[in-house]
């Protein structure tokens, strides 16, 4: 062979290029990022790509981010929520917790601990927004505050079956608004006008959206798309429904039109994972998880 280092050269590009997408996720794993609603303008704001960063949730002057942090070895007794601005490189580590909530005022988080420990109770917390003043209030997971930050909605079995929940946080009194018949409940969030909540679950083997009303014993209206993956968010103007399903074995986020139940692939992702999208205050962004590295 004339050349042998071109061929040396031809099979570590090879190389490169079969395994590029292992080294990628290794490297990067799963981080926020914003872009428009229309997939333009992606910029990555975590850069802790040693960890695993999901659900995200805007402040409501759309100012600041908060998500979960999960180390690489998929502890979830190790998660931790972070807090960070837009236009910082460096995040605020708050304490143990997952899936965080700003309040309506910004001064709040509220979140949840999956798994009890020293000194830490499972179930729904709330603290103020620089991580101080740690409160447990109810059992359950996955909490959303209503527009009006006197309630809100969580899911949780602790009666035997999946639920969703409406929590006052005035009375300190709960009400059940999904009855008995769901395999799983997976996530839910609050219409903007406070009216209606929408959930994912799954029952008979069909993963669903449902939309229910802010009240007891309802009947859900449900859409069924496939796998869901928690959670779905609500758009500020009230007509359309972001939520996260794996199609052919891939993270995507997708786009519910509520009038017309017209589903559409949101653009811009080009990565095997992307989820936990949820809107800015504005309506003109999202923020998701994905591993689409730099």
């Amino acid at each position: 062979m004339r050349f042998p280092w071109l061929f040396r050269v031809a099979s570590v590009l090879l190389l490169v290029f079969v395994c590029w997408p292992a080294i990628a996720q290794a490297q990067y794993r799963w981080a926020i990022y914003t872009m428009r609603a229309d997939g333009g303008d992606v910029k990555k704001i975590t850069r802790l790509d040693e960890s695993f960063c999901g659900s995200p949730t805007w402040s409501r002057d759309g100012k600041r981010l908060a998500y979960d942090v999960t180390p690489a070895s998929f502890d979830f007794s190790q998660t931790h929520i972070h807090a960070q601005a837009l236009d910082a490189e460096k995040s605020t580590d708050l304490g143990p917790g997952n899936t965080p909530c700003f309040s309506p005022d910004d001064g709040q988080l509220l979140f949840f601990v999956p798994n009890a420990k020293a000194g830490v109770k499972e179930g729904v917390w709330v603290m103020n927004a620089d991580g101080s003043g740690r409160e447990w209030l109810s059992p359950g997971a996955r909490p959303r505050w209503s527009p009006d930050g006197e309630k809100f909605v969580y899911t949780s079995g602790d009666e035997g079956f999946p639920s969703a929940y409406i929590f006052d946080i005035v009375t300190l009194e709960r009400t059940r608004i999904v009855e008995r018949g769901y395999d799983d409940i997976s996530g839910a969030s609050w219409s903007p006008d406070g009216k209606q909540i929408v959930f994912a679950g799954r029952r008979g083997g069909k993963h669903e959206l449902a939309i229910i009303n802010a009240a007891a014993g309802q009947l859900p209206r449900a859409s069924q798309l496939g796998e869901i993956n928690p959670q779905p968010d609500w758009s500020p103007d009230g007509t359309k429904l972001l939520f996260s399903s794996t199609l052919n074995g891939q993270g995507r986020i997708q786009l519910l039109e509520i009038a017309s139940q017209d589903v559409a692939l949101v653009p811009g992702q080009f990565s095997r994972h992307n989820s936990d999208a949820v809107w800015s205050p504005d309506g003109k962004k999202i923020a998701f998880s994905s591993d689409r590295g730099p």
